[in-house]
């Protein structure tokens, strides 16, 4: 009579299929995580740059930027974002809902200038878009 085999997987077969799963969440996330914090920097840029818009419209129309409104957050609601104002200058500031070690705030002035605080290398890698 032929020897019948037993279908499925061996404890040893399954442990390597765990082992492989393991290796490669362990280099995919931080790839991930790194995406996921880029795709956060760019809402912060977007709504600096669309509150940068919102003064310099109402200072066309006011003539100075001292009584002028933001939208106080981001189009993602990431971060919240400040203006400080005299009658002819704006700084507007974006600060992250959840912490940023790398930008920790991210800055626009009057004159279009970029900025940033926090343990990031390079303006760079809070502005790249």
């Amino acid at each position: 009579m032929p020897k019948r085999r037993n279908a499925g997987f061996t404890l040893i077969e399954a442990m390597v299929a765990v082992v492989i799963i393991g290796i490669i969440a362990t280099i995919a996330w931080p790839m991930f995580d790194a995406q996921r914090q880029r795709s956060k920097r760019t809402d912060a840029a977007r709504g600096l740059t669309l509150a940068a818009i919102e003064m310099e419209r109402c200072a066309s129309d006011l003539g100075v930027y001292t009584d002028c409104d933001i939208t106080a957050a981001s189009p993602e609601s990431y971060y919240n974002i400040t203006a400080a104002t005299t009658s002819d200058t704006f700084g507007l500031t974006a600060t992250p809902v959840t912490t940023d070690a790398d930008c920790a705030t991210m800055t626009l002035n009057h004159l279009g200038q970029k900025g940033y605080t926090g343990d990031a290398p390079t303006i760079k890698r809070c502005w790249a878009q």
